[in-house]
């Protein structure tokens, strides 16, 4: 919660900071302050945010929550005890036996392997441009390779309508960033507040940046992958990324309804049933 001393910051505020480039660190004061304003939430939890408090964004608030890996300590019991029902564990086999989430009573714990080991990153295939291409490759491959953690998310919104959730990932960036914007999309937010809330991951990630490297760095190919061609596209966020993945998903499946209907197997009377349940209340 924000102290009298806080100074919220506006979203043109907030905005500014998420282009701050990767290796360089966002002022104490303005993060501070930036981590005190909507949709964050400061609960001791990595990049934790409200899906329902992005600017226009069309998902009821308290409903779905995002963040990093999760820390075993009573802040985050409280929190999760507090506020969701269902915790969704987007992450692969070594990064859950390294880390599992904390089990809260009350609140169910769900994980499921990805379908396949995901490649290692390679830096190499970021030079081109801006990376924006590649990461859309990256993101293409995180709609198939964890398939059945977002199917299970979806069932979720579908099944259990008013139960809160929380969906994360170890940053809480790539694979978190693109169920988020499955939801988004579905719920009807607009595009520019969707990216919004992809590049916030700037920001929210700011106190596990040195954590974020060394979790890039053991994902990739080579050992001093900083000094690699592409390891700066690789390490950053950009509008151009997610708007470069909405088209290649728009050409696969026809858009991200299209994904949840010919991938995932959802019906159309199902989508319309997520739809509704993530929405606001005509009364909000």
């Amino acid at each position: 919660m924000a102290t009298s001393e806080t100074i919220l910051l506006t979203r043109a505020q907030i905005e500014a900071l998420t282009d701050t480039n990767i290796h360089d660190t966002i002022p104490s004061a303005e993060l501070a302050a930036a981590l005190a304003s909507t949709p964050f939430i400061q609960a001791g939890l990595l990049n934790l945010r409200d899906l329902g408090q992005v600017p226009s964004s069309a998902i009821r608030p308290g409903l779905i929550y995002r963040s990093g890996k999760l820390q075993d300590d009573a802040p985050t019991h409280t929190w999760i005890s507090e506020h969701v029902k269902s915790v969704f564990d987007l992450r692969g086999e070594a990064e859950v036996r390294h880390s599992p989430d904390p089990v809260v009573d009350g609140v169910a714990n769900v994980w499921f392997p990805p379908e396949r080991k995901p490649d290692r990153l390679d830096p190499t295939r970021f030079i081109e441009g801006d990376g924006s291409k590649e990461w859309a490759r990256q993101y293409l491959a995180v709609l198939e390779l964890y398939r059945p953690g977002i199917r299970a998310v979806l069932e979720h919104v579908r099944d259990k309508p008013g139960q809160p959730l929380l969906f994360h990932c170890t940053a809480g960036r790539d694979r978190t960033g693109v169920v988020a914007g499955i939801l988004h999309s579905l719920a009807g937010t607009p595009e520019e507040n969707i990216v919004y809330d992809y590049m916030l991951t700037r920001v929210g990630l700011e106190p596990g940046r040195a954590e974020l490297e060394a979790q890039l760095l053991a994902h990739s190919k080579t050992e001093d992958v900083r000094n690699e061609p592409g390891w700066h596209n690789l390490a950053s966020l950009r509008p151009t990324s997610w708007h470069a993945f909405a088209e290649r998903v728009q050409e696969a499946y026809g858009g991200f309804e299209g994904y949840v209907t010919r991938y995932l197997g959802f019906s159309q009377d199902d989508v319309e049933t997520i739809k509704r349940n993530l929405r606001r209340k005509a009364s909000a």
